[in-house]
C-alpha cells in the first residue's frame, strides 16, 4: 500500500506541461478539430482602411515573389498530407497545404492587403528548391524550411522542421529528386521547437550516440530548449492558440498566414542533444569538409541561437535572425522580451564579418541573391529593430508611456521601411514590440498611480456598466460605435460588458463583431488570428485549444532540477499554510541529490552533496523517472526490482502532493472565471 501511495506521489510531484495533456472542461472545448470560421463581412470602414493602404504599397516591388521561384527542382501538389502510423491515416492530419489555395484568387476586403501579399508570397514557397551550389532547401511543408546541404561524403541539414512527421515526408520528397546520401550532421538554429522538433524523421538517436551523426547547436541551446516553455507552459500553450489562429480553417475571413510561414505542423515533437556546441562568439568549424562559422546570437529571436557563414561558398544562412518582415520581439503566445538592440547588433556583425556574401537563406521566407541586395537587405533588419528599439526609448525619455508608445511609433515608421516588404510588421508589430522595449527596461507601470493599483476586471466591470448608464444604454452606445467604424473603443466597452454579463450573449456577440473588424484590418498575421479566434470563441461560446502530445524527448532533456522547480510553480500555498516537510531525492545515475523542502508556503529545491537529515528519503535513477512518466514502468515494478527504494515517513510526500494544482489549459481568456485561490 506504502509503495503504491508513494509511486502517485513522486509521479505527481514531478509532472510538467512535457506531459500533462488531460482535461476536464465546462464546456465546448475542440482540441485537435479545425472549425470553418463563418464570420461576417467587411465593414464599409474596413474596406475603405484596407483600400487607402493597398494604393500606398510598393506593389511594384515582386523581388519577394521572383527569390522564391529561383532554383525550384519540383514543386508540392497541393494537396492534404497525412500522418500518423501511415500517409493512410486519416485521423491525423500533418499538413494541410490546400486550405490555402484561396490565396490564388483576388483580395478580399476581409484581409489587409500587405498581410495578404505576405500570405501569398508564403504559399509560393513550396517545393524543393536549390539556393546554390550544393545549398538546398525544402519549403512549404512545417513554419519553417529544412535546408540541405552538401558535404563531403553526404548532406548536412540545417533546422530540421517541427515534428518527425513533416520531416519524414520532406526528405521523402527530397530524395526523390536528388541521389540519396547519408546525413552526416544536423545543425539546429536556434532553441524553438519548429527547428529541431523533427530531427528523428532525418536521424536516429542510436547513429548519432554511434558517432555517425554530427548534432550541432548554440551555446545554451538545451537548457533553452527544455526550460523556455515550462513554467508558464500551460498558459503559453493556450495563447498560442489565438496567435497562430489554430482550430480554425484559413479562409478569406479566417487565418491566412502565420507571417513567416503557413503554420505549424500536427505530429511528434522529438529532441537530440548536441554533441558539438558552438561556444565561441564566433565559432570555425569544419564537418565533413564543410567550413563554416557559426555567429552566436542570444537573446535576439531566440534565448540560444546563431546565423552560419560559409566562407568557401559566400552562402550566409541567417536562421531566423534575418525574416520577410519584422519579427516578434516580444511575442504574442507570451515569453520573456527579447533585446531588440542586441539584435541588431548581431545583424550588423554578420553584415561586417560576412561582407562578401553572395547568397542569403534562412529558416523562412525567400532568399537573396547578389552582394548589394543582401547587404541592402541585412542593413534594412539592422535598422527595423534599431529603430523599434531606439525610438521606443526616445519617446519614452520624453515621457510617453508604455499605452500611448505603440500608437506613436507606428505613426513615424520611416517611409523607406514601410515601402520596403521586409521590414512590415508581419510577426511583430511596430506598435506591440515597440511596447515591448519599454517593458524591457521601464517594466510594465507608467509611474501614474492612478495605474498601480488597478482592480481586477472581474470586480469591477460591474460597476463599469453601471457608470454607462446601465447594460442597455452601454450596449446601444457600443453598437453606435460599431456603426462608426470605432472597434478599439468598441472593444474596449465590450470587454468590460463581456465581464459584468458573461451569459448576455447579445454582448458577447457585439463585441465578436468588433474584434472581427480589427482582425480583417491588421497587418500582423498574430494580430489578424487573436482577434479572429477570440470573435469565434464569443460568438459559439467554446474554448479553442490546440492539439499537442506527450514529449519523451523533452521528458529527457529537462534536468530533475527543472521539474521541482515546477513542483514549486503549482504549490498552492494558502492549502499548503503551515506544513512544513523535507525529502532528500537520491538520483544515483546523475550522481546528485536533491535536497527539498516545504516550509512558509513555498516548495524549494537544492542540490547537495551529501544526504540530510530528512523526512523522507527516496533513492531512484532518472532513467527510471522517465519511464515511470511516459508510462513504460512503474514504481511500484522499480521497488519489486530492487531499482528504487524509500525510508521514512511518506505521508509528508502524500501531503505534499495533494497541495499541487493541476493546471488546466482550457481557461477563458474572452469571459471572466472563477477567482483562483
Amino acid at each position: 500500500m506504502k509503495k503504491t501511495i508513494i509511486a502517485s506521489s513522486i509521479i505527481l510531484l514531478l509532472t510538467t506541461p512535457a506531459f500533462a495533456s488531460n482535461h476536464s472542461h465546462a464546456h465546448g472545448d475542440h482540441e485537435g478539430m479545425t472549425l470553418d470560421y463563418q464570420g461576417k463581412p467587411a465593414s464599409v470602414h474596413t474596406k475603405r482602411l484596407n483600400d487607402e493602404l493597398d494604393a500606398r504599397l510598393p506593389h511594384e516591388d515582386r523581388g519577394g515573389f521572383e527569390n522564391a521561384e529561383v532554383g525550384l527542382i519540383a514543386a508540392f501538389d497541393r494537396d492534404i498530407f497525412l500522418g500518423g502510423e501511415n500517409h493512410d491515416d486519416h485521423d491525423h492530419v500533418v499538413w494541410d497545404l490546400a486550405q490555402y489555395e484561396f490565396l490564388n484568387g483576388e483580395r478580399p476586403d476581409s484581409v489587409n492587403p500587405s498581410q495578404w501579399r505576405q500570405a501569398q508570397h508564403n504559399l509560393r514557397q513550396a517545393g524543393i528548391y536549390q539556393v546554390t551550389d550544393g545549398f538546398y532547401q525544402i519549403r512549404g511543408l512545417d513554419l519553417a524550411h529544412l535546408s540541405v546541404i552538401e558535404s563531403d561524403t553526404g548532406y548536412i541539414l540545417y533546422d530540421v522542421q517541427t515534428t518527425r512527421e513533416a520531416t519524414e515526408h520532406a526528405l521523402e520528397q527530397f530524395f526523390k529528386h536528388m541521389p540519396k546520401k547519408p546525413i552526416k550532421a544536423v545543425i539546429y538554429s536556434h532553441s524553438h521547437a519548429d527547428h529541431f522538433g523533427g530531427v528523428k524523421g532525418a536521424v536516429s538517436q542510436e547513429d548519432v550516440d554511434a558517432g555517425l551523426v554530427d548534432v550541432i547547436a548554440p551555446r545554451n541551446f538545451m537548457e533553452y530548449a527544455i526550460s523556455e516553455n515550462i513554467m508558464a507552459g500551460t498558459a503559453m500553450a493556450r495563447r498560442k492558440v489565438p496567435q497562430y489562429g489554430e482550430g480554425i480553417r484559413a479562409g478569406d475571413q479566417g487565418p491566412v498566414t502565420a507571417a513567416i510561414g503557413k503554420g505549424i505542423s500536427n505530429g511528434e515533437l522529438t529532441l537530440i542533444a548536441p554533441t558539438i556546441t558552438a561556444t565561441e562568439d564566433l565559432h570555425e568549424m569544419v564537418i565533413d569538409g564543410v567550413r563554416m562559422i557559426h555567429l552566436n546570437a542570444d537573446n535576439a529571436e531566440a534565448p540560444s541561437g546563431m546565423m552560419t557563414y560559409f566562407p568557401d561558398q559566400k552562402v550566409l544562412w541567417g536562421g531566423e535572425i534575418v525574416v520577410d518582415g519584422m519579427h516578434n520581439i516580444y511575442t504574442l503566445r507570451g515569453a520573456e522580451v527579447r533585446d531588440a538592440l542586441a539584435w541588431s547588433k548581431y545583424i550588423n556583425i554578420a553584415i561586417n564579418e560576412f561582407s562578401d556574401a553572395e547568397f542569403l537563406f534562412a529558416s523562412h521566407g525567400a532568399p537573396k541573391f547578389g552582394n548589394a541586395a543582401i547587404l541592402e537587405y541585412m542593413k534594412l533588419q539592422r535598422d527595423n529593430y534599431g529603430f523599434v528599439h531606439n525610438q521606443a526609448l526616445r519617446l519614452a525619455n520624453h515621457g510617453v508611456d508604455i499605452h500611448a508608445v505603440g500608437d506613436m511609433l507606428a505613426d513615424i515608421v520611416p517611409e523607406v521601411q514601410f515601402n520596403t516588404w521586409e521590414t512590415n510588421g508581419y510577426h511583430g508589430s511596430y506598435s506591440h514590440n515597440a511596447k515591448a522595449v519599454v517593458n524591457k527596461y521601464l517594466g510594465y507601470y507608467n509611474a501614474n498611480p492612478a495605474t498601480l493599483d488597478t482592480l481586477p476586471l472581474e470586480k469591477s466591470a460591474t460597476t463599469w456598466v453601471e457608470a454607462m448608464g446601465g447594460m442597455d444604454t452601454a450596449y446601444n452606445f457600443m453598437q453606435q460605435q460599431v456603426e462608426a467604424g470605432n472597434y478599439r473603443f468598441a472593444v474596449e466597452m465590450g470587454n468590460k460588458m463581456v465581464y459584468a454579463e458573461p451569459s448576455n450573449q447579445k454582448v458577447a456577440n457585439l463585441q465578436a463583431d468588433a474584434l472581427e473588424q480589427l482582425g480583417y484590418q491588421a497587418e500582423s498575421s498574430g494580430w489578424r488570428n487573436s482577434y479572429l479566434v477570440a470573435a469565434t470563441e464569443l460568438r459559439e461560446n467554446r474554448i479553442i485549444l490546440g492539439t499537442k502530445a506527450a514529449s519523451q524527448d523533452a521528458i529527457n532533456g529537462m534536468t530533475t532540477s527543472l521539474m521541482l522547480d515546477y513542483a514549486g510553480v503549482r504549490l498552492n500555498a494558502p492549502a499548503a499554510e503551515g506544513v512544513s516537510f523535507t525529502m532528500n531525492l537520491i538520483v544515483p545515475d546523475e550522481d546528485a541529490i536533491h535536497f527539498v523542502e516545504l516550509a512558509n508556503s513555498n516548495l524549494n529545491n537544492i542540490i547537495i552533496e551529501q544526504a540530510t537529515e530528512a523526512d523522507l528519503s527516496l533513492t531512484i535513477n532518472r532513467a527510471d523517472i522517465n519511464q515511470i512518466m511516459m508510462k513504460q514502468t512503474t514504481l511500484d515494478e522499480l521497488f519489486e526490482s530492487k531499482q528504487a527504494s524509500f525510508d521514512g515517513n511518506i505521508e509528508g510526500l502524500v501531503q505534499l502532493q495533494s497541495m499541487l494544482d493541476n493546471f488546466d489549459e482550457a481557461f477563458e481568456l474572452m469571459r471572466p472565471h472563477p477567482m483562483v485561490k
